[in-house]
């Protein structure tokens, strides 16, 4: 094989395979054709490659459906607001699970080891409870896994 044989398998060949393969898949991830539709131009790619690729991607609607993608300029719609996860707004959160932050964080801001008894933690909220702190953090017997 010569210099110029190589070049022209790797320079030509190779990509026109590419752009060929990459029109069947975007052909078949196409949602707004039908499956006769796909079928006929598929026949097309495969008979008729050149000039079928060339028709399709001219033909081919830019603001076409394709699952994933969105037309170009245009603007994710903004996610729902929603409260911070756990944060006392937050309805899915209750108040062992807040007793439980809030102790890891103490854990964490004094360490393990610095025989400091007490941290203070200002500015938590606290969920609605039954009014009592500790009514609300201790744990029943039953549930408790660690007595």
């Amino acid at each position: 094989m010569t210099f110029w044989q190589l070049f022209l398998i790797l320079a030509i060949f190779v990509p026109l395979i590419m752009l060929w393969v990459f029109t069947l898949v975007d052909l078949f991830h196409r949602r707004d054709l039908s499956g006769a539709a796909k079928a006929l131009w598929a026949i097309a790619v495969v008979l008729l490659p050149l000039l079928a690729m060339l028709i399709y991607f001219i033909l081919r609607d830019s603001q076409s459906e394709i699952p994933g993608t969105r037309p170009y300029g245009q603007t994710p719609p903004p996610p729902p607001a929603r409260p911070a996860p756990g944060s006392a707004a937050d309805p899915t959160v209750n108040a062992d699970e807040v007793a439980d932050q809030l102790a890891s964080v103490a854990e964490l801001t004094s360490g393990k080891t610095s025989r400091q008894p007490v941290v203070l933690i200002r500015g938590v909220e606290l969920p609605h409870g039954t009014g009592s702190v500790a009514a609300d953090v201790v744990m029943p017997a039953d549930q408790d896994l660690f007595r």
